[in-house]
């Protein structure tokens, strides 16, 4: 049977997690196998697919993080004989699942003929509100996994254990980074305690939301391609934010198809994970469709995926918005006969703004009063809201006045009104004058835009006096709104008045944490050797920018192909 085809040289498979259960019984909804029909084309010839289409459901498990491999809790004895561990399955998916669980495991453990009431064990488990009390015998060592801590809303600087004796010392320690421990000592003597782990901060014990940030499209017979081996399967990298979320699914559409070279087989196996390249913990719900796009035309075309954490062991400074990579292998390429360009981008996080406050010829307030300077900048300032840069004015203006102590009651008054608009209210004292200067810059987060480049400047003289401001205060006005791609694949270009290699401008939008390029600039490649790449992401001042959160990589999806 021969695929369906558009034309000669393209053809459709939609595959879905609900087919070949027959053959493959423990399909899921995020791993599943689909067995094509015999006599199918893809056994014959060569083919490239892409992902045209994908739904899924849009309803995510919460369950516990522990890998299988890893105990919870672990007990041994005062001299650190092993006693027993216990590891939690990661289909847990309620608190109370987790508190059977635990409470059957220590009865089959303790309970065991080999462990009477001596010294050598641990007698019970409870839990009552947001503590953890384990009945103790002083001659056990208990190691509890920080991972468990995180998951049942624990803290791991701050919980404390009572003691035998009353009083609250501490005696939990940090053995490492992975585990904390009680460890029994000779003053407690042989008897049985009661060790109780407190969350100090109050919070309701709680598992893991397994809602993902990004998802990875997985095809396991794909060629094996220039990307990291940790990309290597990969057809597609989401967000959340690019699906569209229907009330039981999201959709989504992909604009600009990255072809992969794929293997002949009679088997399509597609896995979906998440930013941790964990497989994607999805509850029961619709079947999952992939709608996959076949072509067997002679397309020497081939994308590359990069993660800014690809090469870390060979460059160790690497960082989400200056990297270098070293590709698995070396790619020839004919001399002044192939161009590059970018296809997709995926942000770690929002890109911040703080670095550009560095800057204090642009950002700065003056305030002269009875001939007396004094000059706040951003430099310092570390805050993330409107409510935090106006304390950090007045803190700095404080920490001035306080030398200038004639004049401290002088200070002007900063507030913002419920709508976020700064007003500032003078009161003159013994016919002093007041004097204050404003950067454009600064005059633009504070809330005054109409003022085009010149300096804002208010002088109230000697008399009481009010300013609003016309707009509300805004940080976000200062986050970058044109990002810049730079790379080393590619010759240098006129920008401004230098030359700049730079691959792509990206409009910011704050709101979406990764970019579909509509249009496709293909740059000619400036080497032929693209084995080693360099990338940095720079503001329109030519800065390197900074996330607001670099837990994740950044990720870049490039497309190389002949001259046309």
């Amino acid at each position: 049977m021969a695929l369906p085809r558009e034309n000669a040289q393209t053809a459709t498979i939609i595959v879905a997690s609900n087919a070949s259960t027959l053959e493959y019984p423990t399909n899921k909804l995020s791993f599943f196998h689909n067995v094509l029909p015999r006599h199918n084309d893809l056994s014959l010839g060569t083919w490239k697919v892409a992902l045209q289409a994908m739904t899924m459901s849009n309803i995510f498990l919460k369950e516990t993080e522990f890998a299988s491999e890893t105990p919870a809790i672990c007990f041994s004895t005062r001299n650190g004989d092993a006693i027993a561990n216990i590891f939690i399955p990661r289909n847990l998916i309620t608190v109370l699942e987790v508190y059977d669980f635990l409470r059957d495991e220590f009865a089959k453990i303790f309970a065991r003929p080999d462990y009477d009431t001596g010294d050598s064990c641990c007698m019970d488990i409870r839990f009552e509100g947001t503590t953890l009390e384990l009945g103790v015998h002083n001659n056990v060592r208990v190691l509890i996994a920080k991972k468990f801590y995180d998951v049942m809303g624990f803290t791991t600087a701050e919980d404390t254990a009572v003691s035998p004796y009353g009083g609250s010392d501490r005696i939990l320690t940090r053995d490492n980074k992975e585990y904390i421990s009680y460890k029994p000592t000779p003053a407690m003597g042989r008897g049985a305690i009661s060790l109780k782990i407190k969350n100090a901060r109050k919070r309701k014990l709680h598992l893991k939301d397994c809602t993902p940030k990004r998802i990875h499209v997985k095809l396991n017979e794909l060629n094996p391609c220039l990307s990291s081996a940790m990309y290597d399967k990969i057809l597609t990298t989401l967000t959340l934010s690019s699906l569209v979320k229907n009330e039981n699914s999201y959709c989504f559409e992909v604009e600009n198809q990255e072809y992969h070279d794929i293997r002949k087989s009679d088997v399509l196996t597609v896995e979906l994970t998440d930013e941790n390249h964990q497989r994607l913990a999805l509850a029961c719900g619709q079947p999952t469709f992939l709608k996959l796009k076949f072509t067997s035309r002679n397309m020497e075309d081939f994308p590359v995926r990069i993660s800014s954490r690809d090469s870390g062991g060979l460059f160790p400074n690497n960082q989400n918005t200056s990297f270098q990579v070293s590709l698995p292998y070396e790619k020839n390429l004919e001399h002044d006969q192939w161009q590059v360009a970018l296809t997709s981008i995926h942000y770690p996080s929002k890109v911040g703004f703080k670095h550009v406050f560095k800057d204090e010829k642009e950002f700065f307030l003056k305030l002269t009063i009875s001939r007396r300077d004094l000059l706040v900048t951003l430099k310092t300032f570390e805050g993330s809201s409107s409510e935090d840069l106006i304390n950090h004015i007045v803190k700095e203006l404080n920490r001035q006045m306080n030398i200038e102590i004639d004049i401290y009651h002088l200070i002007p008054e900063f507030k913002l009104k419920k709508n976020g608009q700064l007003t500032i209210k003078y009161e003159a004292a013994h016919g002093l004058s007041m004097r204050m200067e404003v950067s454009p810059m600064m005059a633009y987060v504070l809330g005054n835009s109409n003022m085009g480049d010149g300096m804002w400047i208010w002088n109230p003289g000697n008399q009481p006096s009010d300013v609003i401001f016309p707009s509300p205060v805004s940080l976000e006005r200062m986050q970058p709104n044109t990002l810049m791609l730079y790379t080393d694949l590619v010759a240098p270009i006129i920008v401004g008045d230098k030359y700049s290699p730079i691959l792509k401008l990206l409009t910011q939008d704050s709101s979406k944490l990764d970019v579909q390029c509509e249009h496709l600039d293909f740059i000619d490649l400036a080497r032929t050797n693209i084995r080693h790449m360099k990338f940095d992401v720079r503001d329109h001042r030519g800065a390197l920018v900074k996330f607001v959160d670099d837990g994740f990589p950044l990720l870049l999806n490039l497309m190389f192909r002949k001259k046309q």
